[in-house]
């Protein structure tokens, strides 16, 4: 079974979050509301969409969060985890061990990325980070994405923002990466 991005995201909103009724319609939501009788929350995706390409995306979210008491983001934008290095002569292509169908689907996903070059030299792990930055904006201080945008808006106006994962967890969940 196939599912989107979007539906992850619903779906784990309904199973961790008791008290929310429904989500937002699935194929059109950028912010879900969650409200139980305690809190009431704005929920939003797009992490690495930049704030300055959506700027109705950005009012809208200010407009939800002007009504909530606390915003909830997936983990601290600030956290920095440790990197891996890998030698290239470790790294295998995947590609050929693709069937022709994912072979010719690869190549399209991938025809405009930075490595359209190399498909077929590309390793499993390096393919799989090209995909998952996949239509992903290049973002950063100067140019925030939409759910720092509004973290921010949030603290400005002095809305409790939290994340679901604790910097400590986040650390505590990395392990060394080996191929």
């Amino acid at each position: 079974m196939h599912i989107t991005r979007r539906q992850f995201a619903a779906l784990a909103a309904v199973l961790f979050l008791p008290g929310m009724p429904q989500a937002a319609d699935e194929e059109n939501a950028v912010f879900w509301r969650a409200k139980s009788a305690a809190n009431d929350h704005v929920l939003f995706g797009y992490v690495r969409i930049r704030a300055d390409s959506f700027p109705d995306i950005v009012a809208e979210g200010k407009r939800l969060v002007d009504q909530s008491k606390t915003v909830l983001i997936d983990v601290n934008p600030g956290l920095t985890l440790s990197t891996a290095k890998f030698k290239n002569s470790d790294i295998k292509p995947v590609f050929s061990g693709l069937t022709p169908s994912d072979q010719g689907e690869l190549k399209t996903i991938l025809s405009t990325s930075p490595a359209k070059g190399a498909i077929e030299k590309l390793s499993g792990f390096e393919a799989s980070l090209l995909l998952i930055g996949e239509g992903q904006h290049v973002i950063g201080p100067d140019a925030p994405s939409i759910s720092l945008a509004l973290a921010k808006y949030g603290v400005s106006i002095g809305r409790d923002v939290k994340t679901l994962v604790a910097d400590g967890e986040m650390q505590a969940m990395q392990k060394p990466l080996t191929l």
